[in-house]
């Protein structure tokens, strides 16, 4: 799931089928994205992260003796001078890194196999922005933060096929964007003070609210669709102390989306949860993130279950077919650096597949054809 702090929720369940991996390009806050011009960064990313060596499999895949050379893989050329790569499944990552000794640190964006190997660096963003992936892979929508304005958030469009951008109109205190399944919408969290709901249709950018909450301290954070685009999730937070019985997560059946009014009644909660949630990849149940444990409550019948794992969880995802999840974990239980964990969803090992310093926070899976 996607949150405006760094470090926060990621967002997770995005199911990505990407025809061409976006390459290499520095986005260099608002001289390259500020204004949302549309010619692509030429800067080169910053290479602090080295070549990893493979991840050990679980099951090595059978190579088949030829006496034969092995032969050049066929590679994917992006639109981005400067990267391809082989046609597989990837983890997307991002870890924060200061290009340079008077440089400003950024969120560094990179795609590794899956089963492990070198990762490949893609972009990067300002530190801390929330961003989600349109489901065809050619837009990133996310957040830069106005310096001139105190910092508050605006929405931004990235062309991944040609690195161009686009200042969403009117979206000034707007973040946390989620894509609809279908890629025709974005839910939104807007607001200064007290934030709702939105839901905001492409290509005309226009825009509805499916909240309307004005109370002080009450705000409606992270809209997450569920992977089948029946449900539009939001957490409802009132100080996180679950004190108040308005407080958790809370459903919107997307039906209601034809007559927006509707939609001000959930169809569901509140859930109880008031963390980070995520979607379980079959859109039954929505799984909270307490700490090293993520537990899932199904939306019908309010029954949970828990997934555990050996170290807190920092970002989480489910690969397109749903068979695996790649996590964020502490790589030991003192702490050090954060690192990208795969594993299968109906086993508990797990396969390392990142190494050295940074921490580490998995943003979304992509395949490329």
């Amino acid at each position: 799931m996607s949150r405006d702090a760094n470090g926060g929720a990621i967002w997770a369940w995005l199911v990505v089928m990407l025809p061409t991996l976006v390459g290499c390009s520095t986005l260099t806050g608002a001289q390259s994205i500020g204004e949302g011009h549309d010619t692509p960064p030429t800067s080169p990313l910053s290479t602090a992260v080295t070549a990893l060596p493979n991840a050990t499999r679980t099951t090595p895949p059978s190579r088949t003796p030829s006496s034969t050379p092995d032969v050049e893989p066929q590679r994917t050329p992006t639109a981005f001078q400067g990267l391809s790569v082989v046609a597989g499944t990837y983890v997307v990552y991002s870890i924060s890194e200061r290009p340079g000794a008077s440089g400003a640190i950024r969120d560094a964006y990179y795609a590794i196999p899956a089963e492990g190997g070198p990762p490949k660096p893609l972009l990067t963003l300002p530190l801390g922005s929330s961003s989600s992936l349109s489901p065809d892979g050619k837009t990133l929508a996310y957040t830069m933060s106005r310096v001139n304005l105190g910092g508050r958030p605006e929405l931004m469009l990235l062309d991944m096929g040609t690195g161009g951008t686009t200042k969403v109109p009117d979206s000034l205190d707007c973040g946390a964007p989620s894509w609809s399944p279908d890629g025709k919408e974005l839910a939104l969290v807007c607001g200064r003070d007290t934030k709702n709901i939105y839901v905001m249709r492409l290509p005309d950018y226009g825009r509805v609210s499916l909240t309307t909450w004005q109370e002080e301290y009450e705000n409606q954070l992270s809209p997450e669709w569920s992977p089948d685009g029946k449900w539009l999730a939001f957490l409802n937070y009132i100080g996180g102390q679950r004190t108040d019985p308005r407080e958790g997560i809370y459903l919107l059946d997307t039906d209601c989306l034809a007559d927006p009014g509707g939609c001000q009644q959930p169809t569901h909660g509140p859930l109880d949860c008031v963390e980070w949630f995520v979607w379980s990849s079959d859109s039954t149940a929505v799984g909270c993130v307490e700490g090293s444990n993520i537990r899932f409550i199904d939306i019908s019948t309010r029954q949970s279950w828990d997934m555990r794992f050996p170290r807190s969880i920092a970002g989480f995802a489910w690969s397109p077919s749903g068979e695996q999840l790649a996590v964020s974990l502490a790589e030991s239980s003192i702490g050090l650096y954060t690192d990208v964990f795969v594993r299968d969803s109906g086993d508990e090992a797990l396969t390392q597949i990142t190494q050295g310093q940074g921490d580490k926070y998995v943003r979304f899976w992509l395949v490329v054809p």
